[in-house]
């Protein structure tokens, strides 16, 4: 299913609304390996780097901003 949205640069594009979440869920099993591949102390404590925290929070808005595009497009029809 493809729609034609206007971006924040007033210009148009086609999206694909099944590969944002295509997209999105592959994000999300990423993330999620991110959290099981973490090391804990034994009392439940997570331990994580930087660069695991700082790909949590990239992927987090790559994963809001597929969505809100997805929704945008929704709302229009």
């Amino acid at each position: 299913m493809q729609n034609t949205i206007e971006t924040t640069t007033e210009t148009t594009r086609e999206v694909n609304t099944e590969s944002l979440f295509y997209e999105a869920r592959t994000k999300l099993k990423a993330l999620a390996g991110l959290f099981f591949g973490s090391e804990t102390s034994g009392q439940g404590d997570w331990f994580m780097s930087s660069d695991q925290a700082m790909g949590i929070h990239y992927m987090l808005n790559e994963i809001a901003r597929d969505l809100d595009i997805v929704n945008n497009n929704i709302e229009k029809f």
